[in-house]
This record gives C-alpha cells, sequence and structure tokens, in this order.
C-alpha cells in the first residue's frame, strides 16, 4: 500500500495513509455515542483498521470524510493514548462518486452497518429530501416504506428532550410517533 501524505496530484493511487488530523468531518457526521467510539478503538487495536475511510475533496481543497467517521475518531483517541510505538495513518480510499451523492452513500454504508435510531433516520431523510431526492428514491436508499418516511419525518417536530430520548430508545419509536401525532398541550400530558 502506497504511503502517501500529500494526496494532491495522485490520482493513481489507490489507498492513502493520512494521519487523522488530515480528514475533516463531512457534512453527513453525527454526534457519535463514546462507546461506539471505545468499542472501535479497541477493535483496531487488536485486529486493525479493517475498511478503508472513503474521503473526497471539497470546495475549501480539504479531504472531506463520505464514510468512517467513527473509525477516524478511534484513530485520534489511540493516537492521544499514545497506545501504539508510532502514530496511527488512517487507511483512506477516494468516494468516487458524484459529491451530491456522498451523503446518500453515507447513509447506505451506515444501513449496513448499525442500526440508527428513528432520530437519526428522520434526519437522514430531510438532508435527502434538501438534497432533491424523491420519496421514491429515499424509500430505495434506506430500504424503507414511503409511509414510514412521513411517519419519520413527524419525529424532527418534538421537543428536543423527547428527540434524545428517542435517540438513546428511551422512549420506543412507536410511542414517539403518536407523541408526534399529539398536539403540544396534549404530549405534555401524555
Amino acid at each position: 500500500m502506497p504511503q502517501i501524505l500529500d494526496v494532491k496530484g495522485s490520482a493513481r493511487a489507490n489507498s492513502y495513509m493520512l494521519p487523522p488530523e488530515a480528514l475533516k468531518p463531512g457534512e453527513n457526521s453525527r454526534k457519535i455515542p463514546d462507546t461506539d467510539v471505545k468499542d472501535m478503538v479497541e477493535d483496531i487495536l487488536v485486529r486493525g483498521q479493517l475498511q478503508p475511510v472513503l474521503v473526497q475533496w471539497n470546495a475549501a481543497s480539504e479531504l472531506e470524510i463520505v464514510d468512517g467517521h467513527r473509525r477516524v475518531l478511534a484513530i485520534t483517541r489511540i493516537n492521544e493514548k499514545n497506545s501504539t510505538d508510532e502514530p496511527m495513518k488512517v487507511r483512506c480510499e477516494r468516494f468516487s462518486g458524484k459529491p451530491e451523492d456522498s451523503f446518500a452513500a453515507s447513509i447506505a454504508a451506515n444501513l449496513k452497518r448499525k442500526e440508527l435510531s428513528p432520530i437519526d433516520r428522520a434526519y437522514d431523510i430531510l438532508m435527502l429530501e434538501k438534497q432533491g431526492k424523491t420519496r421514491q428514491d429515499i424509500a430505495k436508499l434506506m430500504g424503507i416504506s414511503e409511509p414510514l418516511i412521513s411517519r419519520s419525518r413527524k419525529l424532527t417536530t418534538l421537543p428536543a428532550a423527547i428527540q434524545r430520548k428517542v435517540h438513546t430508545r428511551e422512549i420506543a419509536a412507536e410511542t414517539a410517533y403518536e407523541l408526534a401525532d399529539m398536539k403540544p398541550e396534549d404530549r405534555a400530558k401524555a
């Protein structure tokens, strides 16, 4: 695997080893639970980085993460704790899709890897709609029904405190859908 630190003009290389601080979070980054990063740190220390991080050049000519935020955070933590003899680098590959498709690619990868919370799904749907995707496109991409898209979108109208509880699964998705359909005064009573 080539060791490339300055990837500008290196289009022929298909894999790069980069310091984690050279990578910028993408528009699709969300708050990652600390336990997820901790588990990823342990896994990388034992088995190494198994999947490359997908990156693309952004408008500011920075390398932006398309998929692999947890891996980058884990390697950053490993380096901060000096857990290895030398600082680890992140194995990256260039995202070959169009820049406007990077968010959809990230969602597809996350759906395969980890169960998204209903709140994550709701905000992903909103972002895809802002990018001009139709409900049919979103349903196909996310593997969900069009009625679930409508139900999920309603979750974003809930107060932030309730959204947090739905995200951490203290409130079940079905209960959250019912709460979203209620008037605010009835929701407070419920």
